[in-house]
């Protein structure tokens, strides 16, 4: 063999040898490579305890103000009795277990998020007020059963009645609100909610029914303060926008004299009759109940649901016991 066949050999292998090498070498950064990927961790950031002391958490309660809207955002919890700084009574049976004496000062109430207890509204079956022998502490609202009954403002269910449907309330949910207010919910088919749950604003509580005392389907609907009845139509503006008059409620003693009808009527025709009308005339006039007449309606029908006479209608009404009533006419009671 040549000088130079010799020479080529050689420097024929010496390249392979290079080469076969560098492939070696890269094979085995590549599968180090793997492995570190295989087997790296990534470390978790540190977490951070806060611990609170009794003072820094009294500290902290002490700010929180609660209204009717605060179960909507989450504040408080489920042991949390709304308006426990005003009564000092919680009660699952008893309606009214409260001996309170009658506030003398303003209280100051937030209606914010209040909600109309029904999701359709028909007309007003019977007032607030004086009715036959006894007194009305309520509003009966027309429904159809099986209707939607949800809660006006947030709070806890104090009473959910779902046994006994022979009862005057027959099935019926009592609600205390974080505002001080309580509303009753009478007369359902169906009872929705437990004793001691927390409900938010507009929940559904129950559907509408005929239970209970009662002369055909109607939602028996009530509000009180400290267990005195307050009459709806201060809160609620039932003749146009079914919403509260205002976001807040002065209450005052005044809220809770309840006056007979006979008397009222009077007082407001002695005052029109000389000519001197008050703010209290006004009042006293415009808390008269209205009838919406619909097809099959008589007087003697109105005067029969609405607990008053004839006589007293025509008088109210300036019409005459042969009227014809038209469907729709609003009829003063």
């Amino acid at each position: 063999m040549s000088k130079l066949s010799r020479f080529s050999v050689i420097v024929l292998i010496m390249t392979f040898t290079v080469f076969t090498g560098y492939a070696q070498d890269k094979k085995n950064n590549i599968t180090n490579t793997k492995t570190e990927l295989k087997v790296k961790k990534i470390e978790p950031e540190p977490i951070v305890i806060v611990q609170y002391g009794e003072e820094d958490v009294d500290e902290i309660l002490s700010g929180l103000v609660i209204d009717s809207l605060d179960l909507e955002f989450g504040i408080g919890g489920d042991d949390l009795i709304p308006a426990s700084d005003i009564y000092s009574t919680w009660s699952n049976i008893e309606v009214n277990p409260y001996k309170q004496d009658l506030i003398t000062d303003t209280i100051t109430i937030s209606l914010l998020g209040f909600n109309f207890p029904l999701i359709k509204f028909y007309r007003i079956n019977s007032e607030f007020g004086q009715r036959r022998r006894r007194y009305h502490y309520g509003i009966d609202l027309k429904i159809e059963r099986g209707d939607t009954v949800v809660s006006s403002l947030g709070g806890m269910v104090r009473i959910a009645q779902s046994k006994n449907k022979k009862t005057g309330y027959g099935y019926y949910v009592v609600i205390r609100h974080f505002n001080g207010l309580e509303t009753f919910y009478a007369h359902l088919d169906k009872v929705l909610v437990k004793p001691d749950q927390m409900v938010t604003c507009g929940e559904v509580i129950g559907l509408a029914g005929n239970t209970g005392r009662s002369t055909g389907p109607h939602l028996h609907y009530e509000l009180r303060y400290q267990g005195r009845p307050i009459n709806p139509r201060d809160i609620i503006d039932f003749d146009s926008t079914l919403h509260v008059k205002s976001d807040t409620l002065l209450l005052t003693a005044s809220h809770f004299v309840y006056p007979k009808r006979s008397s009222r009527v009077s007082q407001a025709k002695k005052s029109t009759s000389t000519g001197a009308i008050t703010a209290s005339t006004l009042d006293n006039t415009e808390s008269l109940g209205i009838w919406v007449v619909k097809s099959g309606d008589t007087l003697g029908r109105i005067a029969n649901k609405t607990g008053t006479s004839i006589n007293k209608l025509c008088t109210l009404n300036g019409i005459t016991r042969n009227k014809l009533l038209k469907i729709g006419q609003k009829i003063k009671y």
